[in-house]
Protein backbone atom coordinates (compact mmCIF):
# COMPACT_ATOMS: atom_id res chain seq x y z
CA UNK A 1 0.00 0.00 0.00
CA UNK A 2 1.14 3.70 -0.61
CA UNK A 3 3.01 4.90 2.38
CA UNK A 4 1.29 7.97 3.01
CA UNK A 5 -2.39 6.61 4.48
CA UNK A 6 -4.51 9.88 3.43
CA UNK A 7 -3.59 10.07 -0.16
CA UNK A 8 -3.14 13.29 -0.96
CA UNK A 9 -2.97 13.60 -4.71
CA UNK A 10 -6.17 11.73 -4.82
CA UNK A 11 -7.19 14.47 -3.15
CA UNK A 12 -5.78 17.07 -4.99
CA UNK A 13 -7.27 15.41 -7.52
CA UNK A 14 -10.42 15.31 -6.67
CA UNK A 15 -10.96 18.77 -5.78
CA UNK A 16 -10.01 19.71 -9.56
CA UNK A 17 -12.80 17.46 -10.43
CA UNK A 18 -15.57 18.87 -8.30
CA UNK A 19 -14.47 22.64 -8.89
CA UNK A 20 -18.29 23.50 -10.45
CA UNK A 21 -20.38 21.24 -8.56
CA UNK A 22 -23.40 22.38 -6.66
CA UNK A 23 -24.68 20.67 -3.56
CA UNK A 24 -28.73 19.68 -3.86
CA UNK A 25 -30.47 18.76 -0.80
CA UNK A 26 -33.24 16.28 -1.79
CA UNK A 27 -34.13 15.22 1.21
CA UNK A 28 -33.09 15.80 4.84
CA UNK A 29 -34.91 14.51 8.19
CA UNK A 30 -32.33 13.22 10.66
CA UNK A 31 -29.95 10.64 9.58
CA UNK A 32 -32.29 10.14 6.19
CA UNK A 33 -30.57 12.04 3.27
CA UNK A 34 -30.25 12.11 -0.27
CA UNK A 35 -28.14 14.87 -1.69
CA UNK A 36 -26.92 14.94 -5.10
CA UNK A 37 -23.48 17.17 -6.05
CA UNK A 38 -22.92 17.73 -10.03
CA UNK A 39 -21.40 20.40 -12.10
CA UNK A 40 -24.61 22.26 -13.64
CA UNK A 41 -25.39 20.68 -17.34
CA UNK A 42 -23.07 18.48 -17.07
CA UNK A 43 -23.02 14.31 -15.31
CA UNK A 44 -19.37 14.38 -15.39
CA UNK A 45 -18.28 13.00 -12.30
CA UNK A 46 -21.33 13.46 -10.33
CA UNK A 47 -22.30 11.57 -7.38
CA UNK A 48 -24.81 11.26 -4.24
CA UNK A 49 -24.90 10.66 -0.84
CA UNK A 50 -28.06 8.67 0.49
CA UNK A 51 -28.01 7.83 4.66
CA UNK A 52 -30.60 6.30 6.95
CA UNK A 53 -29.24 4.59 10.76
CA UNK A 54 -26.62 2.94 10.25
CA UNK A 55 -25.69 3.43 6.62
CA UNK A 56 -24.00 5.36 4.00
CA UNK A 57 -23.96 4.91 0.29
CA UNK A 58 -22.55 7.17 -2.40
CA UNK A 59 -22.74 6.37 -6.12
CA UNK A 60 -22.55 7.98 -9.12
CA UNK A 61 -20.22 8.15 -12.05
CA UNK A 62 -16.89 7.01 -10.29
CA UNK A 63 -18.73 3.84 -8.34
CA UNK A 64 -20.70 2.73 -5.77
CA UNK A 65 -19.87 1.99 -2.01
CA UNK A 66 -22.08 0.90 1.23
CA UNK A 67 -20.56 1.86 4.08
CA UNK A 68 -21.52 0.99 7.90
CA UNK A 69 -20.49 1.93 11.37
CA UNK A 70 -22.29 4.10 13.70
CA UNK A 71 -26.07 5.72 13.74
CA UNK A 72 -25.11 8.82 11.79
CA UNK A 73 -22.60 8.02 9.06
CA UNK A 74 -21.79 11.87 8.55
CA UNK A 75 -20.13 12.12 12.04
CA UNK A 76 -18.20 8.89 11.62
CA UNK A 77 -16.93 10.07 7.98
CA UNK A 78 -16.66 14.00 9.39
CA UNK A 79 -15.30 13.39 12.35
CA UNK A 80 -12.65 10.89 11.48
CA UNK A 81 -11.53 13.41 8.41
CA UNK A 82 -11.40 16.34 10.88
CA UNK A 83 -9.09 14.66 12.47
CA UNK A 84 -6.73 13.92 10.29
CA UNK A 85 -6.99 17.87 8.62
CA UNK A 86 -9.61 16.88 6.30
CA UNK A 87 -8.00 13.63 4.86
CA UNK A 88 -9.21 10.04 3.70
CA UNK A 89 -8.58 7.08 5.53
CA UNK A 90 -9.15 4.42 3.41
CA UNK A 91 -7.23 2.08 6.00
CA UNK A 92 -9.63 1.96 8.22
CA UNK A 93 -12.53 2.91 6.37
CA UNK A 94 -12.28 -0.09 4.18
CA UNK A 95 -13.32 -2.41 7.13
CA UNK A 96 -16.69 -0.56 7.13
CA UNK A 97 -18.04 -1.28 3.84
CA UNK A 98 -21.02 -3.76 4.03
CA UNK A 99 -19.97 -5.71 0.64
CA UNK A 100 -17.63 -8.56 1.56
CA UNK A 101 -16.57 -8.38 -2.31
CA UNK A 102 -13.60 -5.96 -2.70
CA UNK A 103 -13.47 -5.70 -6.31
CA UNK A 104 -13.09 -2.06 -7.21
CA UNK A 105 -11.82 -1.43 -3.89
CA UNK A 106 -7.98 -2.45 -4.82
CA UNK A 107 -6.00 -2.66 -7.79
CA UNK A 108 -2.78 -3.53 -9.42
CA UNK A 109 -0.16 -1.13 -8.47
CA UNK A 110 3.09 -0.45 -10.61
CA UNK A 111 4.14 1.75 -8.25
CA UNK A 112 4.41 -1.04 -5.33
CA UNK A 113 5.20 -3.70 -8.31
CA UNK A 114 8.42 -1.52 -8.80
CA UNK A 115 9.49 -0.83 -5.53
CA UNK A 116 9.31 -4.46 -4.41
CA UNK A 117 11.38 -5.17 -6.93
CA UNK A 118 14.47 -2.70 -5.59
CA UNK A 119 13.89 -4.05 -2.08
CA UNK A 120 14.48 -7.42 -3.61
CA UNK A 121 17.41 -6.43 -5.15
CA UNK A 122 18.89 -4.44 -2.27
CA UNK A 123 18.23 -7.36 0.04
CA UNK A 124 20.02 -9.89 -2.53
CA UNK A 125 23.08 -8.03 -4.51
CA UNK A 126 25.89 -8.37 -2.27
CA UNK A 127 25.56 -12.15 -3.03
CA UNK A 128 26.77 -11.50 -6.83
CA UNK A 129 29.83 -9.95 -8.72
CA UNK A 130 29.58 -6.64 -10.51
CA UNK A 131 29.58 -8.25 -13.72
CA UNK A 132 26.71 -10.52 -12.78
CA UNK A 133 24.76 -7.27 -11.13
CA UNK A 134 25.23 -5.28 -14.30
CA UNK A 135 24.16 -7.80 -16.43
CA UNK A 136 21.12 -8.67 -14.04
CA UNK A 137 20.03 -5.18 -13.90
CA UNK A 138 20.15 -4.89 -17.28
CA UNK A 139 17.59 -7.83 -17.58
CA UNK A 140 15.22 -6.74 -14.56
CA UNK A 141 15.05 -3.63 -16.55
CA UNK A 142 14.25 -5.10 -20.13
CA UNK A 143 12.40 -8.31 -19.09
CA UNK A 144 10.17 -6.83 -15.64
CA UNK A 145 9.45 -3.24 -15.75
CA UNK A 146 6.62 -2.91 -18.27
CA UNK A 147 4.27 -5.14 -16.23
CA UNK A 148 0.61 -3.72 -15.71
CA UNK A 149 -0.90 -6.35 -14.18
CA UNK A 150 -1.21 -8.49 -11.59
CA UNK A 151 -1.20 -11.26 -13.85
CA UNK A 152 1.20 -10.08 -15.95
CA UNK A 153 4.30 -9.61 -13.10
CA UNK A 154 3.44 -13.10 -12.15
CA UNK A 155 4.69 -14.29 -15.58
CA UNK A 156 7.77 -12.07 -15.75
CA UNK A 157 8.46 -13.10 -12.31
CA UNK A 158 7.89 -16.76 -12.67
CA UNK A 159 10.05 -16.61 -15.58
CA UNK A 160 12.98 -14.89 -14.93
CA UNK A 161 16.42 -16.45 -14.66
CA UNK A 162 19.40 -14.30 -14.74
CA UNK A 163 22.55 -15.50 -13.49
CA UNK A 164 20.83 -17.79 -11.03
CA UNK A 165 18.55 -14.56 -9.85
CA UNK A 166 15.32 -16.00 -9.96
CA UNK A 167 12.26 -15.48 -7.78
CA UNK A 168 10.15 -17.41 -5.45
CA UNK A 169 7.14 -17.63 -3.68
CA UNK A 170 5.92 -14.93 -6.15
CA UNK A 171 2.02 -16.12 -5.19
CA UNK A 172 2.55 -14.54 -1.54
CA UNK A 173 3.15 -10.95 -3.34
CA UNK A 174 -0.06 -8.63 -4.13
CA UNK A 175 0.71 -5.76 -5.74
CA UNK A 176 -2.16 -3.28 -5.08
CA UNK A 177 -2.87 -0.45 -3.80
CA UNK A 178 -6.53 1.11 -3.81
CA UNK A 179 -8.17 1.56 -6.92
CA UNK A 180 -7.84 5.45 -7.79
CA UNK A 181 -11.87 5.52 -8.56
CA UNK A 182 -12.77 4.13 -4.78
CA UNK A 183 -10.29 7.04 -3.41
CA UNK A 184 -12.52 9.58 -5.62
CA UNK A 185 -15.57 8.56 -3.66
CA UNK A 186 -13.88 8.66 -0.28
CA UNK A 187 -13.07 12.15 -1.17
CA UNK A 188 -16.60 13.07 -2.40
CA UNK A 189 -17.68 11.80 1.20
CA UNK A 190 -16.23 14.25 2.75
CA UNK A 191 -16.26 17.03 0.62
CA UNK A 192 -20.01 16.64 0.54
CA UNK A 193 -20.42 16.42 4.23
CA UNK A 194 -18.50 19.56 4.64
CA UNK A 195 -20.30 21.30 2.23
CA UNK A 196 -23.67 19.84 4.02
CA UNK A 197 -22.55 20.93 7.51
CA UNK A 198 -21.39 24.41 6.21
CA UNK A 199 -24.72 24.79 4.70
CA UNK A 200 -26.28 23.56 7.44
CA UNK A 201 -24.72 26.09 10.03
CA UNK A 202 -25.11 28.95 7.47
Amino acid sequence: MNADPYYPEARERFVEDVAEHQVEVLHDDGTYRHIVCKEPGSSFYWFELITSPWQLTIRGDMGCYVFSRIHDMFDFFGDRARAVGDYINPGYWTQKLESTNRQGVEDFSQQAYLKWLADNWEDRRDDYGQAARNTILNAMYEELTDADSHESAMEVLDGFDVEGYVFTDTWEHHFTDYDSHYLWCLNAIVWCIEKYRAAAAA
